[in-house]
């Protein structure tokens, strides 16, 4: 029996120990995630004890895995549809091209409409395989580096409602802020528990310094933005101090102003990377 020919099985993973074994073979295709068990095996227990992947054996050999993720996604309007996040798809690499990503992602996709799923929405590194599956480009993001040195700064608004907080025990608040979010827009996906205990597995472990501030009074809080500082030889010679932001949430325009006016105008940086989109009302930057 030739390799394209031999059967595959397709079974659920269940078990803790099958679901680290299938993790640990997508962290090995990816080459650059790094082992959170090792780091913290309690945190990666937990991000994976959520998680609905799937395997595919040939000869009782696991050799593809494709996971997912329970949630919701906003439609227009605020109101939340079911929504299955589908992510951590591999394959070995002696078995690429036999069918196993089709056939592990065939299956999943004919049990979230069994089970009542309103969207799937796949998150790859590798944006080839979006079409090859049938999934189009649901989403874009824009990466903005904001130059501090050459009128990127605004003119300081001193604010008594926005206070610093610390970034890595503060994710109970992040977490209350970002469901408090009153109409999110459209495409905005709930953030899983797991989301979460990976966001703050990477904080508490991070080899460069975290911050986070928060915008509104203790209780009614409006916003947050969490940021890092990019790894520098020489951070206090550098000429190209960064922060880079991690995470930002802002319910109105005006706890958007007070957040990136925070960070914008600290002396020190000369400039500030914002990678992705952010679950804001506001859809471009706009300063003061």
């Amino acid at each position: 029996m030739t390799e394209q020919t031999r059967p595959i099985e397709v079974r659920a993973l269940t078990s803790t120990q099958e679901k680290r074994q299938a993790f640990a073979q997508f962290r090995q295709a990816m080459l650059g995630i790094g082992d959170i068990g090792h780091a913290d095996a309690k945190a990666e227990t937990d991000y994976l004890e959520s998680g609905s992947p799937l395997g595919g054996f040939i000869d009782g050999e696991l050799q593809g895995v494709v996971n997912g993720y329970d949630g919701s996604v906003a439609l227009p309007g605020g109101n939340y549809v079911s929504h299955l996040a589908v992510t951590h798809v591999d394959i070995a690499p002696t078995q690429i091209r036999n069918g196993i990503a089709r056939t592990l992602l065939s299956k999943q996709l004919r049990r979230a409409y069994t089970q009542g799923y309103v969207v799937a929405g796949l998150r790859a590194s590798d944006a080839r395989i979006y079409g090859r599956y049938g999934y189009g480009i649901a989403s874009w993001s824009v990466r903005q580096e904001v130059d501090l040195c050459n009128g990127g700064r605004p003119k300081l608004e001193r604010r008594s409602d926005l206070r610093i907080v610390d970034a890595v025990e503060s994710f109970d608040l992040f977490q209350k802020i970002a469901k408090a979010i009153p109409t999110p827009r459209a495409a905005t996906l709930s953030r899983w528990n797991a989301w979460w205990t990976i966001q703050e597995l990477r904080t508490r472990k991070a080899s460069t310094p975290h911050h986070a501030a928060v915008v509104r009074s203790e209780g009614a809080e409006r916003g947050y933005i969490r940021f890092h500082i990019q790894s520098s030889d020489n951070w206090f010679t550098s000429a190209q101090r960064t922060a880079i932001v991690d995470d930002m949430v802002a319910h109105d325009d005006d706890a958007w102003r007070a957040l990136t006016g925070h960070l914008f105008s600290q002396d020190i940086l000369h400039k500030v990377i914002l990678p992705r989109s952010f679950d804001c009302e506001t859809h471009a930057l706009r300063l003061m």
